[in-house]
């Protein structure tokens, strides 16, 4: 009886989705009705100590939405608030075409380059301790290490 009376005041009194989801929707329901369309907001903005732009970041990511339930998409979708494409199957999922180096091949190339200018400097019989540190320069960066 009190569920029935409660949703007679409010339909999302007994919503099945986290508490948590239903009150980050409300936040941005307001700010949608306070200016007509959802403004940008960037992760780091903060209401009522919750990311909110963090949040509507992590909605609208493929696989979140996805997991949404249909109604959880259709009030997101009255907001405004679309899914990101996902990327496009010409380009590998890291989304790096295949000529691209991914960051640890571009580390073990500044490595190489490193060694190579320390044994061109030092020479190829010179070893060198563990704790050695040499500037060189990779990719025109001068780097300490």
């Amino acid at each position: 009886m009190r569920a029935a009376q409660l949703s007679a005041i409010n339909q999302d009194s007994d919503c099945p989705w986290p508490l948590d989801w239903q009150r980050h929707h409300r936040v941005l329901a307001d700010l949608v009705d306070a200016d007509g369309s959802l403004p940008e907001i960037q992760p780091g903005v903060l209401m009522d100590g919750d990311d909110i732009g963090k949040l509507l970041q992590q909605q609208k990511q493929p696989g979140t939405w996805a997991r949404l339930l249909p109604e959880q998409q259709e009030r997101l979708t009255k907001l405004g608030v679309q899914p990101t494409q996902a990327p496009s199957p010409a380009l590998p999922a890291t989304g790096r075409t295949a000529k691209d180096p991914s960051k640890a091949q571009q580390a073990c190339q500044r490595g190489l380059e490193a060694l190579a200018q320390w044994v061109a400097r030092e020479g190829p019989e010179r070893g060198c301790h563990a704790g050695a540190t040499a500037a060189f320069t990779c990719g025109g960066t001068v780097w300490n290490r």
